[in-house]
């Protein structure tokens, strides 16, 4: 499995609501090959 080296986002941090859009980038420790869709599992944390 390949390693985030940088991940981040340009977002204020504030409320969102079902629908929003949050543009994030990922960059790997190596090359990645995508196949197929690529797919991200994100961790949201606690909301308050």
């Amino acid at each position: 499995m390949k390693r985030f080296r940088v991940f981040f986002s340009a977002e204020v941090d504030g409320p969102y609501k079902a629908g929003d859009t949050i543009e994030i980038t990922v960059r790997f420790s190596e090359e990645v090959i995508v196949i197929k869709t690529p797919q991200l599992a994100l961790e949201t944390g606690v909301c308050f």
